[in-house]
Protein backbone atom coordinates (compact mmCIF):
# COMPACT_ATOMS: atom_id res chain seq x y z
CA UNK A 1 0.00 0.00 0.00
CA UNK A 2 1.40 3.55 -0.71
CA UNK A 3 1.80 6.15 2.00
CA UNK A 4 -0.19 8.86 1.41
CA UNK A 5 1.27 11.93 1.18
CA UNK A 6 -0.66 15.44 0.40
CA UNK A 7 -1.09 16.00 -3.62
CA UNK A 8 -0.16 12.15 -4.82
CA UNK A 9 -3.55 12.53 -6.73
CA UNK A 10 -2.52 14.04 -10.24
CA UNK A 11 -6.34 13.33 -11.34
CA UNK A 12 -7.33 15.76 -8.17
CA UNK A 13 -4.57 17.79 -9.29
CA UNK A 14 -5.85 18.88 -12.82
CA UNK A 15 -9.37 18.64 -11.49
CA UNK A 16 -8.25 22.11 -8.88
CA UNK A 17 -6.90 23.51 -11.98
CA UNK A 18 -9.57 23.27 -13.94
CA UNK A 19 -12.05 24.20 -11.45
CA UNK A 20 -10.05 27.52 -11.05
CA UNK A 21 -9.94 28.46 -14.90
CA UNK A 22 -13.72 27.07 -15.56
CA UNK A 23 -14.35 29.92 -12.26
CA UNK A 24 -11.93 33.04 -14.13
CA UNK A 25 -14.15 32.02 -17.39
CA UNK A 26 -17.11 32.46 -15.44
CA UNK A 27 -16.67 35.44 -14.07
CA UNK A 28 -14.79 36.90 -17.33
CA UNK A 29 -18.59 36.28 -18.84
CA UNK A 30 -20.20 38.07 -16.16
CA UNK A 31 -21.70 34.92 -14.10
CA UNK A 32 -22.07 35.32 -10.23
CA UNK A 33 -19.59 32.16 -9.87
CA UNK A 34 -18.55 32.18 -6.54
CA UNK A 35 -20.26 28.85 -5.36
CA UNK A 36 -18.38 26.81 -8.48
CA UNK A 37 -14.77 26.38 -7.05
CA UNK A 38 -16.54 25.17 -3.33
CA UNK A 39 -18.35 22.77 -5.52
CA UNK A 40 -16.05 21.45 -7.48
CA UNK A 41 -13.77 20.94 -4.66
CA UNK A 42 -16.27 18.82 -2.33
CA UNK A 43 -16.50 16.99 -5.77
CA UNK A 44 -13.17 16.12 -6.44
CA UNK A 45 -12.78 14.68 -2.56
CA UNK A 46 -15.63 12.76 -3.14
CA UNK A 47 -14.54 11.13 -5.94
CA UNK A 48 -10.89 10.70 -4.59
CA UNK A 49 -12.19 8.90 -1.03
CA UNK A 50 -13.87 6.98 -3.29
CA UNK A 51 -11.03 6.14 -5.04
CA UNK A 52 -9.17 5.40 -2.09
CA UNK A 53 -11.72 3.42 -0.51
CA UNK A 54 -11.33 0.81 -3.19
CA UNK A 55 -7.59 0.64 -3.07
CA UNK A 56 -7.74 -0.18 0.90
CA UNK A 57 -10.60 -2.78 -0.09
CA UNK A 58 -8.47 -4.22 -2.86
CA UNK A 59 -5.43 -4.00 -0.27
CA UNK A 60 -7.34 -6.26 1.88
CA UNK A 61 -8.02 -8.42 -0.46
CA UNK A 62 -4.83 -8.99 -1.98
CA UNK A 63 -3.50 -9.64 1.69
CA UNK A 64 -5.58 -12.07 1.80
CA UNK A 65 -7.91 -11.03 4.36
CA UNK A 66 -10.91 -14.47 4.56
CA UNK A 67 -14.54 -12.82 3.13
CA UNK A 68 -15.29 -13.03 6.83
CA UNK A 69 -13.46 -11.51 8.58
CA UNK A 70 -12.98 -8.39 5.72
CA UNK A 71 -14.67 -4.84 7.48
CA UNK A 72 -17.12 -4.27 4.58
CA UNK A 73 -17.90 -7.70 2.91
CA UNK A 74 -18.70 -9.32 6.27
CA UNK A 75 -21.15 -7.07 7.23
CA UNK A 76 -22.66 -7.24 4.00
CA UNK A 77 -22.46 -10.92 4.14
CA UNK A 78 -24.11 -11.30 7.65
CA UNK A 79 -27.43 -8.99 5.83
CA UNK A 80 -27.44 -10.93 2.46
CA UNK A 81 -27.92 -14.02 4.73
CA UNK A 82 -30.75 -13.31 6.72
CA UNK A 83 -28.52 -12.97 10.27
Amino acid sequence: MRDFIVGDDWRVAAGVVMAIIATRLFAHHGVNAWWFFPLAALGLLALSLSRAAGDAEDFLTVRGCPRERHPVRATSSAHAAGA
